[in-house]
Formats: structure tokens, C-alpha cells, sequence
């Protein structure tokens, strides 16, 4: 870290840089009472509008919710206490209690005290290396039981002594001493041995009760780590407290008045590790001076919004980065001392009281190590190496310089300094002869002399505006007429010269690319700029500046860096999406450690050109202004870079910043949210893994270093495998997957450190993400049985209806069987008979024969139907509709008489059976020729339809001879035989004159399924 004279510059106050928070930035209200850190890193905010939990980068809200008796009580939240088991204490209103921030359920914790007591506040935990968890209510000191779960002064083992108060109390936790203080005194307690010492009775002989005893009114007691003892003195009858401090090393006390200005109160004091004390409280924020031994204003009004801004600082906590948070009425501020490496300075001149806000735009160390910069409007300012400002010659001689537009400065071996000016203005200080030389040379044709570089030979190479480059040999200033020589004329204008290690002189323009030109007579040799195809091209034509980085390679500045290789005259580019914060690089230096430092117009960023990584630093660095200007950066010979700005210049030591980074941070995951909403953190860091189903795969995860002020140092970097097949390196500190298949998953993190080291601890978190029930073993296994299921019933049923089928055929074949047989018995017994009156009887065996004829027939026409049924042809009601049309039809012009049948379209569709199909039309046939033929019928009705899922046959005829015929009988009982055995219903009704049959057939549906 600079020294305190550079920081200060011969003031009293050092200038810190603070990061604000308030309620625009994510805080819940300005007003903020505490801050603490958990054991997890987490910071935990205290605001009158709730608590809050901050990872670096997001804020989670805790509030009070009607209803709700788990909740916190109350969104003033005064008071936070992370005890030695980890958990965190808070005062919600008037209630104390612990806070689980996993179930974000509050537990009461009961304060046997006087209720007018609880009414006045809660207002302070005390810190306690022994475990204990006490508080201050109001005045009274109560310590928590853990058994009883409960806070009382019955648990105190501290009781001043009669006559004396404790109302305010510190443990110092090098010896374990408790100071407590109050109006009676400050009073010394010894755990060891339970000793009280206090005035009149300092029975253990301390020094700081034999110095300080008598004094009353004792409040803010605080042991720092060097061993000194702090308390502050209300002294009655006056606004403003004092201050003393016992020091043991040099046995001496100290008394400080006149801490602040106007009223102002000592609410309390804080140190950082490395020993720097503050001092807080209403119209107070402190640090203390140890070289001066006296206590200096933190606040700088003239950083403006950069500085910390306060009625009253209620809390300044260090967290275990060494942090400091300043709990305000007017927001939380952060601020860190230590990593604060980056000083911004403003111009001055020896007497000066208001500071110069002007652009740099040049810096020289000349041979007496003054720094020498250049500004816009202001002329030269010169600083000692601990940058007090000190008397410039040119300046000096010449007043008017002090409101010079200045552009460039350069330095030659015998000490003279080379100034540019407007208007090929050139000034030249020459130290030996004390003078400051005028000149106006005719070859700059008045362009603005933009750049200077003395070369290794003694020359001068000038650049102007108009794109001239003259060299002034041997740096002979004095002959204008010969000197300056016009070498080369580029187009655009001329922004830096560079000479490399072999004496090459490159001349970077503007918009034009970079020039290589011969340092003998300026011819131009290499020529780069944004036309040269791949890998010969610049990013940019615009280059400001170049540095030789080693002896093959060159980086060139034209908005992103160009690496150019000599050998080959390939060009790389390293832009935004390599790392490199903004595509606006300005400058290239490189330190003592090989760092390059790379300045843009919109902040600083550190290149470790090894490991391709880049750290970036801005105003919570330090860095007021981070517009650089195209400025040759400076080295001093400690090791410091100064950088000229837009506004100001920047002082820092790369060592100390390196070195900031040596160890790489630590990362949690913060959040994990599952469709969008938020889990249960806790509860997965004990299950060490996410279960998911399989609706639910859509996660994100949020993560952070808890580093705060160091985030923006720290690379992040997250892989999912089985998703990712690499690292990916993150920019927002957030993972998100919108869809997970089913499986086993691991979520990591790391991240890597500005030196390119990867921390060692590398967050992790398992996910298993469910299958979805139709791709599971079981429901493969069931859909296998189901399969199998399926085939054994359809086997089942090919089966069944192969048995049903030849059934059918069996009993069709048995019909035909004995239909035949009957047949031809009889056939034969006529045949006999026949023979036997054929001599005899001619008349009796003719009508043998007739019968055998007629019986021949009707077998014919049986075995002709049993054919057509069995048939494949013919399986369908239509074709069997058209069969009895056939033989109606056939009836009707034998025996000339009118039969009219109708079939409803159902009909035609319907599916049935073979036997069923063949037994209802041998129904249908048997019943006509029985009307017909038997009956003698002349006018039948023949009706077919469906109702209610059956099938009706109705056949009717009015004109019969004579219903009571016996061959009908017998007709009409072989139809009802052929009915049951196929389920049917027959209903036959006959008079004298008239006859019908009602045929009824369960069908399956009437849709004809």
C-alpha cells in the first residue's frame, strides 16, 4: 500500500473511496442500524423497514407478515448478533430473539426485566470470547440461559460493586479482562480471579484504574489490539464527550478533545486487524492518526458522491475481508483501508487551496526524480516522489505557462524537457543554463506537436495533428532552420511514438492504423491497420498506444489489444469476449511483476498475459475518475505507476494490488431456484442433492465469493455434467437450465483469482431429475405384461372362435348329415314302395315317384343353402338379403302371387354369424314356403328391421286357404327348433283366412357392429 504521505499529501486525512448502498441499490430503507456476517459469509442488515441477508451481488428480504407468528414481529430491526454457535440474534422491535435464516422463522427468547426497562430499548450485544450472550436493556445487563432459554440478570456473573453502574461493558480479548463502565466510574473485572478494580479499591494494581479511576461518567469502552484502552467521558454541563486511551507500552494516558465539529456524540469504536481505529457515533466518523496522535474526519466532502455521507454512523462493522460497513441514516457504506491501493490525486501548485480538475496529459520523472505532468489548460505541475507539490520552472519563470495547453513532454539525457503546444508552440527547459526557451518552428506549419520521443541516438522525433513527423537531430532545439526535419507526412494525426528494443521507430495515428517506419530517414517499412485481411488486420485503425512486450511481441491498443508477432506478422485481438472489460483500451504498461496494466476510457483493468486473465479495479478501488487519457503512463523507481486521467492522475504500487490477490476466493452457492422459485438452501446441504421430477427441470443457481469489495476480482466459472462439456465461465454470477432430462447430475462452481489461481474449494451440488412413469423399468414391465396379456387373449380368442367355428361347421355338417340321411331313407323307402305298385298300383307309385322327386329337390336346395352359408364370399347380411329376395322372387313367379318385402338400411350393415345367418334364412324360407306352398298365401308381407337392439323378421298374409293345415304345423314347430337354437323368439298367430310369424334376434348393437 502507498505510505501515508502519498496518500495524504501533506494532510491529516487519507482519502477513502466508499461503495453506497441505499433503497435505489436493493437496501430495504436508508436508515441502517447494524450490519453482521454470518459463519457462511453472508452480510445480515439491520434496517428500520427489515432484515436483509447480502451475498455480494443480491439482496434476500425478511419482513414482518400479519398473520404470521413465526415471522419476525417487527421490521425494526435494531440490533444483530452472531453468537460463537452460529446463530444469528436480532431485536425486532421490542422483541429479542434467534432468527433460523433457513426456515426464516423467529424464535422469542423471553427477557425477565421490568417492562418500563424493555420499553426504553434494547440496545447493545456484547461481544463474548466465553460463549455468553449478553445484552444491555436500557441500562440493565442480562446474560441468556441456555437452559431456561431465557434472558436475566439472575444469569449475570458480572455485579459491580455497590455504588457503582454497569452500563456499558467490553472484554478485551487478549487477557479476557472485562472493562465496564458507567456514571459511577470504569471498573476492571478478572475472570481468573473474580477480582473488581475501580477506585479506592484497585486491588489488582492496574494501571489504567490507578490513571483513569476517578473519572465518571465512563461510557464506550474498547481494548484495541495493541493493548490500549479506549473509553469516552460524557462531561456534564457539555455537548461534546472526550476521549481517553491508556497505552501500556509506554504507560502513559491521553485525553482528546474537541473530536468533531459542532454537537456530536461517541456511540462506539471500531478496528481493522492491522490496527487502525475508528471512532463513530452522532456527527461523528473518525480514524486516528498514530503518527500525529490524533483523530482525523473520515467524511471528504470533496469527493462527493463517493465519500460517506451521515447524521449519525450507528455501527462500523468489520467483517472477515476487513471490510468496513458504516450503518448511517443515510444508507450503508462500504470502504476497505487496506485494499485500497489506488490513490486519485487532483493538480496543485505549493499554495494552492482549490484543486486543479484538469486533464493529464503527459508525465515525465526527470534526473532529479520531480515529477514532471503536463495538463490541458493548465500548464505543468511538479510533485517530490511523495507527491507534495513543488515549484516548476517553466512555470516560474514564465506565469503565463500556468494556463498552457500543454500535449506532450518528453525528457533528453543532458536533462532538458521538451514541451508541446498549440500551434507548433515548442518550449524547451534547459536545466544547466536555468532558461525557457520560445521556439515556433516554420516545419510544424503551426500544427499541434501531439507527441515526442527522445531516441536511444539523441534524436527528437516530433508528431503534430496534421500528421507530420519531423525529427530534430541531435536534439539541436537551437538551429530551427536545420534541425528539424519533416520525414514523413501520415495521414491523420500523430497520438504516441514508440522506439523499440533494435531502434525502430512506430508512429501510431489516430484512425489511420500503425506506421513502422526506418529511424534513418523515416521511410515507412510496415504499415497495419484494419484492411489487411485475417490474422494481418488490427481490431481498430484507431491505435493510441504500443509497448514491446518481449522480443517477438508487440501490443497494440486500438480499442481492443492486438497481439502482433514480429516473426510472422500475425496479428491476435483479445476483445470483451476473451475478458477484457470494454473494448475501449487506451494505454499499455507493464510492471515489474510482468503485469500489463491496460487503461480504457471507462476504467483499469490488470492483464496476466500468461494465463489470459484480466482483474478489474474502479472507484471502490480508489479510482475517482476512470476516463484515462492517452498519456504514456510513468514508472517510478519504487515501483508505482502514475496515470494520467480526464480529470486528475492515479498513483498506485502494482505490488501491493498484486498481492491482494494472492490467495483466490471461496464460492457458495447462494440460491437455487426449481421453476422459478426459490428452495430450501439448508435443507439440500444436508440431502447433498437436488430430487427433481419430471416436470420439474428447470433450475437455476446463484452464487457468490462473499467478497463484496473483491467481486469484480474474481473470474467465475460453472459446469453441469452431463450438460456442459466444459467450464463456462459466467458473467452475472447466475447458472440457469431450462430443461434437465431425466438423470444424475452434478452443479459445480469455481473461481479463479486475478494471479489465474483456482480457488481450492470448488462448490458442488448433485440433482437427480426423475423419468417421467412411461419411461420407467415398471412401466416398461407393464406395458410388457399388458402386451403379453393382450397376445394371450387374442391367442384366446383366435382360439375360441376357432372352437366356435367348428361347432358351426360341426353342426352344420350334422344338419346336412342328417338332412340328407333322412332324405335318402325315405327316398329309398318311396323307391320300394314305388316298385312294389309299379305292376299293381300305377296310380299309388306314381305318386311315389312325385314324392321322390319333390323330397330330391328339397335336398338339393338344403345342401345348395348350407353351401352358399359356409362360404367366405357370402359372409355379410347383404349378401344374405339378396339370397332371400332370390327366393322370394323365385316363389312369386312359380306361383303368380304378390309378396312384397322390405329391409330397413340397418339391416344391410348388420354383422352375424355363420350358423346364426344360416339357421335365420332356412327360418325365413321354411316360413314362406310354408305360406305360400302349404298355406296357399297369395298376398304376403315380408317386413325386416331393427328395434331395441334386436333384429325383427315379420312375415304376414292375409289370403290363406287354411291355417289349421297339418303339414304347416309341422313346418312352423321344425322353425321354432331352428329359433331356440339360435336364441331367437318365435311368435306365430294363423285363423281361418290369415297367417304371420314374428321372428325376434338379439343383436349386438343396432348400428350393426
Amino acid at each position: 500500500m502507498l505510505n501515508a504521505t502519498v496518500i495524504c499529501r501533506a494532510q491529516t486525512q487519507r482519502q477513502y473511496i466508499f461503495t453506497s448502498f441505499k433503497k435505489n441499490t436493493g437496501l430495504l430503507s436508508n436508515k441502517v442500524f447494524q450490519v453482521v456476517q454470518d459463519k457462511k459469509g453472508y452480510v445480515w442488515i439491520g434496517t428500520d423497514n427489515g432484515l436483509q441477508r447480502y451475498d455480494g451481488y443480491r439482496f434476500t428480504n425478511f419482513r414482518h407478515i400479519t398473520g404470521d407468528s413465526l415471522g419476525i414481529p417487527d421490521d425494526l430491526i435494531s440490533l444483530l448478533y452472531v453468537d460463537q454457535k452460529g446463530r444469528l440474534w436480532i431485536t425486532s422491535g421490542r422483541k429479542l430473539g434467534i432468527f433460523d435464516p433457513s426456515t426464516a422463522r423467529f424464535t422469542n427468547v423471553p427477557i425477565r426485566v421490568a417492562e418500563t426497562e424493555i420499553t426504553k430499548g434494547i440496545r447493545k450485544f456484547i461481544t463474548n470470547k466465553d460463549g455468553h450472550v449478553m445484552v444491555f436493556v436500557a441500562k440493565t445487563l442480562v446474560t441468556y440461559h441456555e437452559e431456561k432459554k431465557e434472558m436475566s440478570a439472575e444469569h449475570n456473573f458480572i455485579r459491580p460493586p455497590e455504588g457503582f453502574t454497569c452500563e456499558d461493558m467490553f472484554q478485551d480479548p487478549a487477557s479476557g479482562q472485562y472493562w465496564v463502565t458507567g456514571k459511577s466510574g470504569l471498573i476492571m473485572f478478572d475472570p481468573k480471579t473474580r477480582h473488581y478494580s475501580y477506585r479506592g479499591h484497585n486491588v489488582s494494581g492496574n494501571p489504567v484504574i490507578a490513571r483513569f479511576g476517578d473519572t465518571l461518567n465512563t461510557l464506550r469502552p474498547y481494548v484495541d489490539l495493541k493493548g490500549r484502552v479506549w473509553f469516552a467521558q460524557g462531561i456534564p454541563l457539555r455537548s461534546a464527550p472526550v476521549m481517553h486511551c491508556y497505552n501500556p507500552k509506554t504507560n502513559t494516558g491521553s485525553t482528546y478533545r474537541g473530536l468533531g465539529k459542532g454537537y456530536y456524540e461517541v456511540w462506539g469504536i471500531s478496528e481493522q486487524a492491522e490496527g487502525s481505529v475508528f471512532l463513530f457515533g452522532y456527527n461523528l466518523l473518525l480514524e486516528f492518526n498514530e503518527a500525529k496522535d490524533i483523530f482525523v474526519p473520515v467524511r471528504d466532502p470533496s469527493l462527493n458522491e463517493f465519500t460517506i455521507q451521515f447524521d449519525y454512523v450507528t455501527k462500523l462493522y468489520r467483517d472477515r475481508d476487513e471490510n468496513l460497513w458504516a450503518c448511517t441514516n443515510l444508507g450503508l457504506y462500504l470502504f476497505n483501508p487496506r485494499q485500497q491501493a489506488f490513490t486519485s490525486l487532483a493538480h496543485s501548485r505549493p499554495g494552492d487551496t482549490l484543486k486543479n480538475n484538469t486533464a493529464t496529459t503527459a508525465i515525465i520523472v526527470n534526473a532529479k526524480n520531480e515529477i514532471w505532468m503536463a495538463t490541458w489548460g493548465k500548464g505543468i505541475f511538479s510533485y517530490d516522489l511523495n507527491f507534495n507539490p513543488i515549484e516548476n520552472p517553466v512555470v516560474k519563470q514564465k506565469p503565463e505557462y500556468s494556463s498552457l495547453p500543454v500535449w506532450s513532454m518528453c525528457q533528453l539525457k543532458n536533462g532538458e524537457v521538451w514541451i508541446g503546444s498549440q500551434l507548433g508552440h515548442l518550449i524547451v527547459n534547459d536545466p544547466v543554463r536555468q532558461i525557457v526557451a520560445d521556439y515556433r518552428p516554420s516545419v510544424f506549419s503551426g500544427g499541434t506537436i501531439r507527441q515526442m520521443l527522445a531516441d536511444k541516438s539523441g534524436n527528437v522525433w516530433l508528431g503534430t495533428d496534421n500528421g507530420f513527423v519531423i525529427r530534430c537531430e541531435k536534439g539541436n532545439w537551437s538551429d530551427t532552420t536545420n534541425s528539424f526535419v519533416k520525414v514523413q507526412t501520415l495521414p491523420g494525426r500523430v497520438v504516441r511514438f514508440f522506439e523499440r528494443k533494435n531502434g525502430e521507430i512506430w508512429v501510431a495515428t489516430d484512425i489511420y492504423g500503425l506506421y513502422r517506419l526506418d529511424p534513418a530517414n523515416g521511410k515507412v517499412l510496415t504499415h497495419y491497420d484494419e484492411k489487411k485481411g485475417k490474422g494481418k488486420e488490427l481490431y481498430n485503425a484507431t491505435v493510441t498506444d504500443l509497448i514491446e512486450y518481449n522480443d517477438t511481441t508487440i501490443l497494440i491498443a486500438s480499442n481492443a489489444i492486438n497481439i502482433l508477432n514480429t516473426r510472422t506478422g500475425n496479428i491476435e485481438s483479445i476483445t470483451t469476449a476473451d475478458g477484457l472489460p470494454s473494448n475501449q483500451a487506451v494505454n499499455l504498461t507493464k510492471d515489474k511483476s510482468g503485469y500489463l496494466w491496460v487503461s480504457l476510457s471507462n476504467g483499469l483493468s490488470r492483464f496476466s498475459y500468461d494465463r489470459k486473465v484480466f482483474t478489474s479495479y474502479d472507484v471502490r478501488d480508489g479510482i475517482l475518475n476512470d476516463n484515462f487519457e492517452i498519456s504514456s503512463p510513468a514508472h517510478l523507481a519504487d515501483g508505482r505507476l502514475i496515470m494520467g486521467t480526464l480529470h486528475d492522475f492515479l498513483v498506485f504500487n502494482p505490488n501491493e494490488v498484486n498481492r491482494q490477490n494472492d490467495q483466490p476466493a471461496g464460492i457458495s452457492i447462494t440460491d437455487v431456484k426449481v421453476m422459478g422459485k426459490s428452495v430450501s438452501l439448508d435443507s439440500i446441504m444436508q440431502l447433498k442433492k437436488v430430487e427433481l421430477g419430471h416436470n420439474d427441470n428447470s433450475i437455476s443457481f446463484d452464487y457468490s465469493a462473499m467478497r463484496f469489495l473483491q467481486q469484480n476480482k474474481v473470474v467465475y466459472y460453472h459446469q453441469m455434467t452431463g450438460i456442459d462439456k466444459d467450464w463456462v465461465r459466467s458473467e452475472n454470477q447466475q447458472a440457469m437450465y431450462t430443461y434437465l432430462p431425466a438423470g444424475e447430475y452434478s452443479f459445480r462452481v469455481k473461481s479463479v483469482n486475478g494471479n489465474g489461481v483456482t480457488s481450492e474449494k470448488i462448490a458442488e451440488m448433485e440433482i437427480h431429475v426423475d423419468r417421467p412413469f412411461w419411461k420407467s423399468w415398471w412401466f416398461y414391465a407393464a406395458l410388457f405384461l399388458i402386451a403379453m396379456a393382450m397376445v394371450y387373449w387374442i391367442d384366446k380368442e383366435r382360439v375360441k372362435r376357432m372352437i366356435h367355428m367348428h361347432r358351426m361347421r360341426s353342426q352344420i355338417a350334422g344338419d346336412l348329415h342328417e338332412e340328407i340321411h333322412t332324405t335318402l331313407n325315405n327316398i329309398h323307402l318311396l323307391s320300394e314302395l314305388a316298385k312294389m305298385k309299379a305292376e299293381k298300383d300305377t296310380v299309388r307309385s306314381k305318386e311315389y315317384i312325385n314324392q321322390i322327386s319333390d323330397k330330391s329337390k328339397r335336398m338339393i336346395v338344403a345342401m345348395d343353402d348350407i353351401l352358399w352359408s359356409i362360404q367366405p364370399e357370402n359372409d355379410s347380411m347383404e349378401k344374405m338379403l339378396l339370397r332371400m329376395q332370390e327366393y322370394t322372387e323365385a316363389l312369386k313367379n312359380h306361383h303368380g302371387i304378390q309378396i312384397n318385402m322390405q329391409v330397413e338400411e340397418r339391416v344391410r350393415t348388420m354383422k352375424m354369424e355363420m350358423n346364426v345367418r344360416h339357421q335365420f334364412l332356412l327360418i325365413f324360407k321354411e316360413g314362406l314356403r310354408t305360406v305360400i306352398e302349404t298355406l296357399h298365401g297369395t298376398q304376403t308381407l315380408i317386413n325386416i328391421d331393427i328395434l331395441r337392439n334386436r333384429l325383427f323378421l315379420k312375415v304376414q298374409d292375409l289370403s290363406v286357404s287354411d291355417s289349421a293345415n297339418a303339414e304347416a304345423a309341422e313346418s312352423f314347430e321344425s322353425m321354432r327348433k331352428r329359433a331356440d337354437s339360435i336364441d331367437a323368439d318365435l311368435d306365430i298367430q294363423s285363423d281361418s283366412n290369415k297367417v304371420s310369424f314374428i321372428v325376434s334376434l338379439p343383436v349386438i348393437s343396432p348400428s350393426i357392429s
